[in-house]
């Protein structure tokens, strides 16, 4: 195995086992890690498939706690904002792609130290909130194959339990994620040149998937999430000294 194949396995095993233990983050700390070796576009368009087979592992281990009623209207912002993303990912400058990865890391980063910090007074409005959150998360997944920030934020404030708060993230990830490998197999950008590099990745996440579901009662969540949060600063200082550089 040379290293570009070794890149891509380490890194979505790593995101893949971060999702598992914690529901989120395969996508993000995936294409951060294979962004230090590669054009984050070319991470970005390496992380649809791993994406969507760790949806499927996590969504049929978590489906008894799914409660699509709490949102469901996000599903149609979503569906929309994915297309504007795939396009800006094919079209953008690489300076601009690496800045917002930086500022994505960043805010992630935030959401997973102070989680437990949040104090909600009562639920987001699905409508007022929702649909912007839903937008912006598809734009960043059609982007990014990760649409984290937005989407975390809005069912935080759904006061899900830890099971139903997983289950939630993976079902809208799952969907705009489906939407998402359409869009660049419509655009050419997955051809069969690149697909055993995608399969690799797919396969490796979902081994750090399995494994970090296995091991998800055993970790102390607060401890656990501080982790998450500082490894993602380190990454997101790395992209910020390659950008001012």
């Amino acid at each position: 195995m040379d290293f570009a194949w070794a890149s891509i396995v380490a890194a979505f095993f790593i995101g893949g086992l971060v999702q598992g233990s914690a529901g989120f983050g395969s996508g993000l700390i995936g294409i951060a890690l294979l962004g230090l070796v590669m054009p984050v576009r070319d991470a970005a368009v390496l992380n649809v498939l791993a994406s969507l087979a760790i949806n499927f592992v996590m969504i049929a281990r978590l489906r008894q706690h799914l409660s699509l009623r709490r949102i469901a209207p996000l599903f149609p912002a979503v569906l929309v904002g994915v297309p504007l993303g795939v396009f800006v990912l094919v079209n953008a400058p690489i300076g601009v792609l690496n800045v917002v990865l930086a500022i994505i890391l960043v805010i992630s980063s935030a959401q997973a130290l102070l989680r437990e910090r949040i104090k909600v007074l009562r639920p987001w409005h699905p409508v007022y909130i929702g649909i912007p959150c839903g937008l912006l998360s598809g734009a960043l997944t059609g982007a990014y194959g990760t649409g984290g920030p937005p989407l975390v934020a809005y069912v935080l404030s759904q006061g899900f339990e830890r099971r139903q708060f997983a289950a939630a993230i993976q079902m809208l990830f799952l969907v705009s994620g489906t939407l998402r490998l359409v869009e660049l197999i419509r655009r050419n950008v997955i051809h069969g040149d690149n697909i055993l590099p995608l399969l690799s990745a797919a396969g490796a996440a979902v081994v750090g998937a399995s494994i970090g579901l296995l091991i998800l009662h055993r970790i102390p969540e607060r401890a656990f999430r501080r982790g998450i949060a500082v490894f993602l600063l380190v990454l997101a200082a790395r992209y910020v000294v390659s950008i001012v550089g």
